[in-house]
Order: structure tokens, then C-alpha cells, then sequence
């Protein structure tokens, strides 16, 4: 019983852990674009 909590801790704390990694990633990602399109529309002007 021991062992299969200790399991489903780990996939838990792995789930957060996709989770906050997902959001970092969409934030950066999200920056670049606007950032990309900022400079764009600033070239295009």
C-alpha cells in the first residue's frame, strides 16, 4: 500500500509539474508572437 501511494505522489507531483512547465512554455511563447508581431507591424508602418 506503501508503494502504490508513494506512486501516486510521484504522478501527481509529475502532473503539477507538466502543468507549470505548459504554462512557462505558453507564456513564452505567447511573448515571442506578440513580440514578433509588435516589431512587424513597427517594420511594416
Amino acid at each position: 500500500v506503501d508503494a502504490d501511494e508513494a506512486l501516486n505522489d510521484r504522478s501527481q507531483t509529475n502532473i503539477l509539474t507538466i502543468d507549470v512547465h505548459q504554462t512557462l512554455y505558453g507564456k513564452i511563447v505567447l511573448k515571442l508572437i506578440v513580440t514578433f508581431l509588435f516589431n512587424f507591424h513597427l517594420d511594416g508602418s
